[in-house]
Parts: C-alpha cells; structure tokens; sequence
C-alpha cells in the first residue's frame, strides 16, 4: 500500500460514538506487513463531546478503525462510498 486514510471512532461503554479522530498515512506499507499509527487529539474544555470523553475512565473508551481510503502500490485505489 502507498497510502491509508482513515478514522478513529471512540465510543463509550454502549458503543455509541463520542469522538472521531481522522488519520493519513502516506508511507509504502508491505504486504503482510504491520504498520502502527501514534497520534494525538487536544481536547477543548469547552466542547461537549471532549468533555464527555474526559470524564470516560480508559478502560470504558473501546474504537473501531474506519477506513476512507487505500491506495495501492500499483496506482489502483478503494474509497469507501460518501
């Protein structure tokens, strides 16, 4: 793959959505490879759905990854529908 674009939906102990976090990764991943993404989201104080994830306890937050895009090594690509 030369490239992932993506979400992160953080939900909370019902699995209802608090939080997406968007990602890109524009790096050549082998087949059968891992890749492992960091990153970070600043929380604002003053928004509702940053609050509510602050005040979740680690071990209630589960995510799911969304995939938007792929493109692969070859040009072709997968797009998720709008």
């Amino acid at each position: 793959m030369k490239g992932v674009k993506g979400a992160i939906a953080l939900k909370d102990t019902f699995g209802e959505r608090i939080r997406t976090i968007t990602f890109r990764v524009e790096e050549t991943i082998a087949p059968g490879a891992t890749y492992v993404w960091s990153g970070s989201k600043e929380l604002n104080q003053f928004s509702d759905e940053d609050k509510r994830l602050m005040r979740l306890e680690d071990e209630k937050i589960t995510s799911e990854v969304v995939p938007i895009a792929i493109v692969f090594g070859h040009g072709a690509s997968i797009k998720a529908p709008d």
